[in-house]
């Protein structure tokens, strides 16, 4: 009877979660007061050659990291067969761990999930830790779908509030994960003359136009690079663990990208883009008109280019490190 209400508690309160992380605490304070003779892990596995979708994971590429502190840990020696197990539908399978359970939740955009159980449980404990790790996946769907633009799939505007803070408050819960000149960085990146595109081909062809760029997007950053559609021809991205040189690097990456690109019917498809750092304790909106200010400054200075705003206004008014920010 315990163990039935238990399982009741931990539903009813999966259910009422509407967010990433919200769900993720819930799982694993659900589980361990179901399986209270266990220790629980919840363990993230990704690719780290960006957003792309691989069909075939590369175990050298591969990324395992322990939820919530997201600290990188050693391949387990059960990544190949957990993978291999990683259910392709809602179904949630099991692998048998000398001590103790490994529950393989499955894929999602892009990220692998595993529970670990180190203990000897009861086959009723098993049975309903299993039943919430596949409430639990069926829920991180549907906020998935809820969070994703439907045209190119990537983050849209409605989540950019929640995932900036949530953001905001780990950088500045892991202090010890912050090395000198590393910081989260916010760019605003618009597609040059994309009113002209929309105008003379029609707007089916300017949503193609968009997917393709977005495409691009995944291929350009790297997989804890925040990517979102926040409005029209407008993309956000959110680097995150870099220093100075690397965001310069990785946002010129993409533009060049798009420059160098044959798009289908255009001669030629660039991008403009601007880019501040995102301060300690920072609103987002504060840090979005500092990149959206770069942003425009690269729009009336040729535009294809990528512009920061702590070079180009670090007085307050532009300077002459133009040069600079073009990479």
């Amino acid at each position: 009877m315990k163990l039935a209400a238990a399982e009741y508690e931990a539903i009813n309160t999966l259910t009422q979660q509407t967010d990433y992380r919200g769900l993720c605490d819930c799982l694993l304070s659900s589980i361990e007061s179901i399986a209270t003779t266990s220790a629980v892990n919840l363990v993230e596995v990704y690719d780290d050659r960006g957003h792309t979708s691989w069909n075939t994971p590369d175990l050298e590429h591969l990324v395992v990291r322990h939820y919530p502190t997201f600290d990188g840990l050693q391949q387990p020696t059960w990544l190949v067969e957990g993978l291999a197990q990683s259910p392709q539908s809602e179904s949630i399978t099991t692998l048998a761990q000398p001590i103790g359970e490994l529950i393989c939740i499955g894929g999602l955009s892009g990220v692998w999930r595993f529970v670990e159980i180190n203990g000897s449980e009861t086959a009723d404990v098993k049975a309903s830790v299993v039943r919430i790790a596949g409430i639990f996946a069926n829920l991180m769907r549907l906020i998935d779908r809820f969070e994703r633009d439907p045209l190119t799939g990537l983050l849209n505007r409605q989540s950019f509030d929640y995932r900036f803070e949530d953001l905001l408050e780990y950088h500045h819960q892991n202090p010890h994960r912050l090395r000198t000149g590393d910081t989260p960085w916010l760019a605003i990146t618009d597609i040059d003359h994309f009113k002209r595109v929309n105008d003379t081909y029609g707007h089916l062809f300017g949503d193609e136009i968009l997917l393709l760029v977005s495409r691009i997007m995944r291929q350009c950053f790297r997989f804890d690079d925040l990517l979102f559609r926040y409005g029209g021809e407008e993309f956000i991205v959110i680097l995150n663990n870099t220093n100075t040189a690397g965001a310069k690097l990785a946002l010129e990456r993409f533009r060049k990208s798009i420059e160098d690109h044959e798009f289908p019917r255009l001669d030629k498809l660039t991008v403009s883009t601007g880019w501040a750092a995102v301060g300690d304790r920072e609103f987002s909106t504060d840090v979005i008109h500092k990149a959206d200010k770069a942003l425009y400054y690269a729009k009336e200075n040729g535009r294809n280019q990528v512009v920061s705003y702590e070079v180009v206004f670090r007085d307050g008014d532009p300077g002459t490190g133009i040069e600079e920010s073009e990479c």
